[in-house]
C-alpha cells in the first residue's frame, strides 16, 4: 500500500500494542483497511473483545519509535562537564544523547521555547546524569517519538493483536 506503519512494544501487563499508521490519505485508509481485515481474523479475537486493565503504564510506553538515542555516537557529556552549559545546550546534547525514554521522562520533546521555559538547569542535570549512567553501562531505554511529519495523514489503532502486520 505504501503505507508506514510502526508497532509499539509489547508491554508485559497488557495485551495490547499500538498500531502507528503513516502516508498520504490512500495509503493510510487501505493499510488500515488490510490491519482491520488481519484483526478480524484472528481466531483469538473474541477472547479478547472485552478486558479491564488496573495498571499504571510510565510515559512513553506505547511509543512507536526507535528506543535509542537519536545519533549512537554522539560525545557523552560527563554530568561535572555540564554544569558550565546552558540550558539551550544541555537540551540539544541530551536530544542527540539521549535515549528517548529520557526524552520523553524529562519532558524535552517538543518545541526549543517551550522545553527551554519549562525546564529547570537541575532537571536537565539529572537528566545528563541518567543518560551519563545508561549509555556508559550499555543499556537503552525503549521509547520513542510517535508524531508525524507536516502533510502526512496518520491514524493510531489500539490492537489486541500481537503480531498484526
Amino acid at each position: 500500500t505504501g503505507c508506514r506503519f510502526s508497532v509499539s512494544p509489547q508491554i508485559e501487563a497488557i495485551q495490547e500494542r499500538v498500531v502507528l499508521l503513516a502516508g498520504c490519505l490512500n495509503q493510510v485508509v487501505n493499510g488500515a483497511i488490510i490491519i482491520c481485515t488481519r484483526i478480524q481474523q484472528d481466531a483469538h479475537l473474541l477472547e479478547h473483545m472485552h478486558f479491564e486493565y488496573e495498571t499504571e503504564l510510565q510515559l512513553g510506553a506505547w511509543d512507536c519509535g526507535k528506543p535509542g538515542p537519536a545519533d549512537p555516537g554522539a560525545k557523552l557529556l560527563h554530568p561535572c562537564d555540564a554544569k558550565a552549559c546552558s540550558k539551550r545546550e544541555l537540551i540539544d546534547y541530551l536530544r542527540k544523547a539521549a535515549p528517548r525514554s529520557a526524552l520523553l521522562r524529562h519532558k524535552l520533546l517538543g518545541r526549543d521555547c517551550k522545553v527551554l521555559k519549562q525546564t529547570t538547569h537541575d532537571g536537565l542535570m539529572q537528566a545528563v546524569e541518567e543518560t551519563w549512567q545508561v549509555r556508559t553501562s550499555g543499556k537503552v531505554g525503549s521509547a520513542g517519538d510517535i508524531s508525524s511529519s507536516s502533510g502526512e495523514q496518520v491514524v493510531v489503532f489500539k490492537s489486541v493483536a500481537q503480531d498484526v502486520i
